[in-house]
């Protein structure tokens, strides 16, 4: 299991300096993946954390985490790339929230799922 989450966190930097190097302009990408940016930090900060934790909780935090990816890509592809109101948001406003939305709930989610299996382990 080990080695399936290493492969996770080299995807996950592998994502993350693509990310960077297409929001600084080195690649050329459409308008959509550079909101990815801060989503790809989040998985990163996320899946550091989660290499160290017992495998269940990796594997229903992977679960969750694929899950999240699609919502979030759903999200960001309906909305405008360019915010056109007060109150309208553009690709990068929607994928900061939906990146601090995932860093909160996978932090609470890790918390909660460890506590149970150390309670597990206890009886």
């Amino acid at each position: 299991m080990k080695k399936y989450k290493l492969t996770f966190i080299l995807v996950s930097v592998v994502v993350l300096i693509s990310s960077v190097l297409s929001a600084y302009g080195y690649i050329k990408y459409s308008d959509f993946t550079d909101p990815l940016l801060f989503l790809s930090v989040a998985y990163f900060i996320v899946s550091v954390i989660v290499y160290f934790l017992n495998n269940n909780v990796f594997k229903r935090w992977n679960i969750f985490a694929l899950i999240w990816l699609f919502i979030s890509l759903f999200f960001i592809s309906k909305t405008s790339s360019h915010a056109v109101g007060l109150l309208d948001s553009d690709k990068e406003q929607v994928s900061i929230w939906m990146s601090s939305l995932f860093l909160i709930i996978s932090v609470t989610m890790i918390t909660i799922w460890t506590v149970q299996e150390k309670r597990k382990l206890k009886k």
